[in-house]
């Protein structure tokens, strides 16, 4: 092929590639933005939209954090806490609870009646028709249910079993907060604590699952329970007393 025929051939496809071009960015321009639109939204959204923060007591202000995800909440808090004896924290859950917010806590048996603990106050505080607040013990009343009849095993589930999770979950926002932090003014203002603010949908699914469990194993406190329960706290702690008198291991 001489040099004039292949000028020729060049010459005539120019404008084919520049057609061929053309027709490209037409359509790219009607439709391209759209394709890569969908190629993000088949993406797991949870992945694209989660996001983990972490804090460090008390070079950052926890309590603060906290307290803003309590006030914006507007569906339910579950709350498990191995203690709650922190006052803003527990005003502004009370705040909630007068709105009418759903609230759920689960505490530890020796955080129930720990001193300055606000679970009490936040359990007969309040109006009664507003939504209920529940407030749950680990461990149960009867732990025999759970852990089998052995009168050996019922004070062992007592005296050496805690419900030492600090987490809050926020049902509207879908937000989990966990961490070493208990919700108390020591561990803002003197101990060296942590927590994460976790915001992904199939963590927050799990925490609720997991929070669900904690409240099948613990017993519900209620205005007409709550003298029950606290006999029952004396009558374990006299029979774990006496135990340890005749030497027996817990």
């Amino acid at each position: 092929m001489n040099i004039s025929l292949k000028k020729k051939i060049f010459l005539i496809s120019i404008p084919f590639l520049l057609l061929s071009f053309g027709i490209y960015l037409v359509f790219y321009a009607l439709y391209g933005s759209s394709v890569h639109e969908n190629s993000i939204e088949n993406v797991d959204s949870t992945i694209l939209n989660s996001s983990i923060e972490a804090f460090f007591a008390p070079d950052d202000d926890i309590r603060e954090k906290i307290i803003y995800l309590i006030d914006n909440e507007r569906e339910g808090i579950a709350c498990a806490a191995y203690r709650l004896t922190e006052k803003e924290t527990a005003k502004h859950l009370l705040q909630k609870k007068e709105e009418g917010l759903f609230i759920e806590i689960v505490c530890d048996r020796e955080g129930f009646s720990a001193p300055h603990s606000k679970l009490l106050h936040l359990l007969t505080m309040g109006n009664p028709s507003k939504k209920p607040f529940h407030l749950f013990v680990f461990p149960p009343i009867n732990p025999e249910d759970i852990y089998g009849s052995s009168k050996q095993i019922a004070i062992t589930s007592f005296s050496q079993q805690l419900m030492h999770d600090k987490i809050m979950i926020f049902r509207g926002q879908h937000v989990v907060i966990t961490g070493s932090y208990n919700f108390t003014i020591s561990a803002q203002t003197r101990n060296q604590e942590n927590v994460v603010i976790i915001r992904d949908e199939k963590i927050y699914k799990s925490y609720c699952a997991a929070f669900e469990r904690l409240k099948d194993r613990s017993t519900e406190i209620t205005m007409k329970n709550i003298s029950d329960y606290k006999t029952m706290l004396f009558t374990q702690d006299q029979e774990e007393v006496r135990f340890r008198k005749k030497g027996k291991k817990i």
